[in-house]
């Protein structure tokens, strides 16, 4: 995922962007969302797993950091060039409205990366205990600085949420809604925001954020589900795979041919 971001970051810089945002889609955040994921995913194994100890956790924690970096801080140019294309070209087609939900997920995922791995720091800066940065002190920092930047950024998630869910209900009240796969990926994204409330939870001990976290989850499982829903049901129609059913030649016409 790494490689794939900075292959990303390449083509990115040398594209031209006053002429590209007129079909930039929000599709092409996704591997940092991924870059912010792995970073997570660091904290996580060395938050969670048997047998760590500080002399491995220390560089999962420290490359975590630097992925971490490296993600939501292209996804911030991209953030950028993207609302270049929204105030050139205005909102994308209704069927596409839903990938605008795809711009929440690096921000909801480094908000719970850096509460994890500030945990992680804590947990081991001190048994390591080398140099001037890798000090008991740096790491309850670290824990401290995760849940306030993560407030930060998780405000930059929810401004995404708010304007895609938005843009998704306008759209729904017009009437100018048709099922495609693209709805699946309003769940992904929004899923990192809840994790970011889970971890905000742990580490403040905020029932009001456990609440957050409990209704999202319900949202999402809602969502997860009339997802599974309308796939089979068009599916079954023809409508995804091979044209709706009154279109094709019945099975006794096309043994004939």
């Amino acid at each position: 995922m790494l490689t794939i971001s900075c292959v990303v970051i390449v083509v990115f810089s040398k594209t031209d962007i006053v002429n590209a945002t007129t079909t930039l889609n929000p599709a092409i955040i996704i591997p940092f969302v991924g870059t912010t994921t792995d970073a997570l995913v660091g904290g996580v194994i060395c938050q969670y797993s048997g047998g760590v100890n500080a002399r491995l956790a220390i560089p999962i924690i420290v490359s975590s950091y630097m992925i971490c970096g490296l993600g939501f801080f292209v996804a911030i140019l991209i953030w950028a060039a993207y609302f270049v294309k929204l105030m050139n070209s205005g909102l994308p087609p209704p069927q596409l409205t839903p990938s605008l939900i795809m711009l929440v997920g690096p921000a909801g995922q480094t908000a719970a990366a850096l509460q994890v791995l500030g945990t992680a720091a804590k947990t081991y800066f001190g048994a390591y205990h080398k140099g001037t940065f890798l000090q008991t002190q740096a790491g309850e920092m670290l824990a401290t600085l995760g849940v306030m930047l993560g407030l930060f950024i998780i405000g930059i998630g929810l401004l995404f949420a708010i304007f895609g869910v938005y843009i998704i209900l306008e759209t729904a009240f017009k009437r100018q809604h048709k099922y495609t796969l693209i709805w699946w990926s309003t769940i992904f994204p929004m899923a990192t925001v809840n994790t970011s409330f889970i971890e905000f939870g742990n580490e403040m001990d905020s029932p009001t954020f456990r609440t957050l976290a409990t209704i999202f989850f319900l949202l999402l499982l809602i969502d997860y589900i009339l997802n599974w829903i309308f796939t089979i049901r068009d599916i079954w129609l023809g409508k995804l795979l091979k044209g709706p059913r009154s279109e094709r030649p019945p099975a006794g016409r096309m043994k004939g041919q």
